[in-house]
Order: C-alpha cells, then sequence, then structure tokens
C-alpha cells in the first residue's frame, strides 16, 4: 500500500509531503508567475499557503474566501 493513501499516515511521512509540496509551488509561482495554493488541515481547521513570485502567504480560509472576493 502507498502511504500517500493510508488513513493512518505517519505524521512525520505526512509533513514531509506537506513541505515538498510547499517548496514546489514556490518554484513554480516563480518561474510562471501565477497563483499557487495549498489547504492543509491542522486539527479542525484549515490554514491556505499560497505562493505568488516565490513568496509564501500563510492565511485562514475566512481570509482566503475573503480575497476571492476582493
Amino acid at each position: 500500500m502507498n502511504e500517500s493513501f493510508s488513513l493512518y499516515m505517519n505524521g512525520k511521512d505526512y509533513q514531509e509531503k506537506v513541505n515538498a509540496l510547499k517548496e514546489c509551488y514556490k518554484q513554480a509561482s516563480v518561474l510562471l508567475g501565477y497563483y499557487f495554493y495549498l489547504p492543509v488541515q491542522i486539527g479542525s481547521d484549515w490554514k491556505i499557503f499560497r505562493y505568488f513570485n516565490g513568496e509564501e502567504e500563510k492565511m485562514s480560509l475566512k481570509e482566503f474566501k475573503k480575497s476571492l472576493v476582493d
């Protein structure tokens, strides 16, 4: 079984995958000039990481929804 599809993924493995995705999105935002978003559930809350021009911005779900309207 591939651990990425497991319901009981090791916390360390999960964090490593999240960090790899963050780095990938950060670099892609530099190369392509697009916005990239990575939602991560922390407990019962969501944190959304937004990448643009190699910069990371962390926001709550409420802040993310507000940014879509602005």
